[in-house]
């Protein structure tokens, strides 16, 4: 029997989610770890509402991982248009309910993948509520992503550190995927927003230097 690859990836937002749909339909083992430091749109809303972490780019990265004849694919990626759930997607709703309901994020996620049929395993970085800090040249501090993702589209200032806070403790569960994999690929996606938030997370880092596998950055 042929050996399957193992591959991790490791980032957010539509880029991530993108590269995930290839891999999905190729011979290979897929973990997909996901920053938690999103705090825009319906994620954003939800997380400062109901107190959860970020739904956004997990959501992305699962129907990225679905089964492409899953209807349900198609459902939870919709998005209201009207009304007081305006601007919602289904799926953040859902996974919205589900964590409140189990009072397990995990256990949350691992429900809507069975449901999605999703061929891989999306893992958040940390449990740990955080948010993404970025000092700018003129001296400047921006709080939270959704700032420093407006910022880079909309100006030159350049950013000299970034940072997260509160720190934030890696999910254990990665020691192992990280320490097991054939290849860690980075993006592709916003350097900062997407990539560098996902590894300021504490001993991410060192976790993935130390890891054997082959990298990839896009």
């Amino acid at each position: 029997m042929e050996k399957k690859l193992k591959v991790t990836t490791i980032g957010g937002g539509t880029g991530h989610s993108v590269m995930l749909r290839a891999l999905r339909d190729m011979n290979c083992l897929i973990n997909a770890v996901v920053g938690m430091a999103d705090s825009g749109g319906s994620s954003g809303v939800l997380r400062q509402q109901l107190n959860i972490l970020p739904m956004g780019d997990i959501r992305l990265c699962l129907l990225a991982l679905a089964d492409s004849k899953n209807p349900l694919a198609q459902i939870f990626n919709y998005r209201f248009s009207e009304g007081l759930l305006r601007g919602h997607n289904l799926g953040n709703i859902f996974l919205a309910g589900a964590c409140k309901c189990r009072h397990d994020f995990s256990l949350a996620i691992s429900e809507l993948a069975s449901l999605l049929k999703a061929k891989g395993k999306v893992i958040p970085a940390t449990f740990e509520h955080t948010n993404l800090m970025a000092l700018l040249d003129d001296g400047s501090t921006l709080i939270k992503e959704h700032t420093i993702d407006s910022l880079r589209k909309n100006g030159d200032k350049k950013i000299i550190k970034a940072w997260l806070y509160p720190v934030a403790k890696m999910n254990l569960e990665l020691i192992d995927v990280i320490s097991e994999c054939d290849y860690i690929i980075f993006g592709p996606g916003d350097l900062y927003t997407s990539i560098v938030q996902t590894l300021l997370v504490k001993v991410l880092a060192e976790q993935i230097a130390k890891s054997k596998a082959k990298k990839i950055f896009f």
